[in-house]
């Protein structure tokens, strides 16, 4: 096989591999070796050193001292002109941090006072005929303020029950009330009664095909009947109520335990909304079967017609802080600024370069964006408190920044706090008037918070 191919072990061209016993005698300095036992050049492989220069090696006597740096020039040369000091300003005009301040592990967060949510559901109740039961609406996250954290300051205020959208918001809430005093308000599909049913949670119905699939449960789930007044988006029709009433409360699997309606237009049209409880009182007047706990006002409705109030009120917004006169703001929302620059005339800031200066200006940047809350609409509208002034807002908002002229603010400096919402000594920025500069409303504004604001709740009598 492969007559070409040497024997295994063998390392040269002829014969086997060598036994222990036939080792090479050891190389000595023999002829034509060198005492290194290195061979020297053959003479074919002698480089030609003609006209090579002699090496130098140390103590010849032609070595010589080895040049050192720039000692063979003037000294005018040599050291160069006095070193300066830095300006006191980099040419980009940027400010840096005050050396030996602390930095904080947070640059965004909302300040939370539970005591102002428990005052505000005094104050709520306090307004509206003796008796009547206040349901906390703490969807959302509480509107951004932290859902379970709020519902205990809401009950401690006197709210008897709870209003969420969703199923997975009625499961944080569990162990704070009773399971029966939280009501699943948002639409659910009927594959989701299953699920409904396990919470113990009371669930709005506006359809039969919701209602006959929470019949099939093994527990009879407690059913709040939503009835259309004039909203137009959950609710059965008021001539299928009377019927599905009596459907719900004689099923083996549900119960009513209330009936409700929402206003439309509460805070501003006292004639629509009149009309829509006196329809709403009609459809209950043919129902056959008990109503359960019957409820109609929002925040609004409660505030401008107390006497709708019925037997409830679903109240979110106002246990908050805002769109209720004389009640406490429970969210200041904060950052800090990061970076400072002086930019002059004509320099511009921001995407899309929005903004432009008039004049020598103070830029201050703040590590709060879109991402965080702040709408794109503020783009050169509104303010930002610093150190208790007003201080415009420049520019486009970014994801993660918005940029201030804070020419006005004296001493501002890189980790001054930034105020977006809330009070900075005799300054106040409210919830409602940053709705105004964004081009909506305060329920958005306060629900827009996202989750890399840290919430920092405490509780102030």
């Amino acid at each position: 096989m492969g007559g070409g191919r040497r024997p295994e072990g063998c390392t040269h061209g002829g014969g086997g591999p060598r036994g222990a016993h036939e080792r090479r005698p050891a190389r000595g300095a023999g002829a034509g070796e060198r005492r290194d036992r290195r061979r020297p050049f053959r003479d074919h492989r002698r480089l030609d050193r003609t006209g090579f220069r002699p090496v130098l090696r140390r103590g010849d006597r032609r070595l010589r001292a080895r040049s050192r740096g720039a000692a063979h020039l003037p000294a005018a040369r040599r050291f160069g002109p006095a070193r300066r000091r830095p300006p006191a300003r980099d040419p980009a005009g940027d400010e840096r941090l005050a050396g030996g301040r602390s930095l904080t592990t947070s640059l965004r967060w909302a300040e939370v006072d539970l005591g102002a949510v428990s005052a505000n559901c005094e104050r709520i109740l306090g307004h509206l005929p003796r008796g009547t039961r206040l349901l906390a609406v703490v969807k959302a996250g509480g509107y951004g303020h932290g859902a379970v954290p709020v519902a205990h300051a809401a009950v401690e205020g006197g709210a008897s029950g709870l209003a969420v959208a969703t199923l997975e918001e009625a499961a944080q809430l569990r162990g704070l009330v009773d399971p029966e005093q939280i009501l699943v308000m948002g639409g659910l599909l009927p594959e989701q009664a299953g699920a409904a049913a396990a919470t113990g949670c009371s669930i709005g119905v506006s359809s039969r095909e919701l209602a006959e699939a929470l019949a099939r449960s093994s527990t009879r789930v407690p059913v709040h009947l939503k009835i259309d007044t004039g909203m137009g988006r959950f609710g059965c029709a008021p001539e299928e109520a009377p019927g599905l009433a009596q459907q719900i409360d004689e099923s083996r699997g549900t119960r009513l335990a209330g009936t409700w309606t929402h206003f439309a237009k509460s805070e501003s049209d006292a004639a629509m909304t009149g009309r829509q409880l006196e329809l709403f009182l009609d459809v209950l007047s043919r129902f056959d079967v008990g109503p359960g706990m019957r409820h109609a006002c929002n925040s609004a409705g409660a505030l401008n017609h107390p006497d709708f109030a019925l037997d409830a009120v679903r109240c979110g917004i106002s246990i908050y802080g805002c769109e209720w006169p004389g009640t406490r703001p429970a969210l200041a929302l904060r950052s800090v600024i990061t970076h400072l620059k002086t930019v002059e005339k004509g320099a511009t800031v921001g995407y899309g370069s929005l903004w432009t200066a008039s004049g020598t200006t103070r830029v201050a940047t703040v590590a709060v964006g879109y991402a965080d809350g702040v709408h794109r609409a503020r783009a050169n509208r509104g303010h930002v408190l610093v150190r208790g002034r007003r201080a415009p807002l420049i520019g486009m908002v970014s994801m993660d920044a918005i940029t201030l002229d804070v020419s006005d603010v004296p001493g501002a400096k890189v980790g001054d706090v930034a105020t977006l919402i809330g009070q900075d000594r005799d300054e106040v920025i409210t919830a409602e008037e940053v709705a105004q500069w964004s081009n909506t409303i305060s329920y958005e504004v306060l629900t827009s918070i996202g989750p890399r604001v840290e919430r920092r709740h405490s509780t102030h009598p």
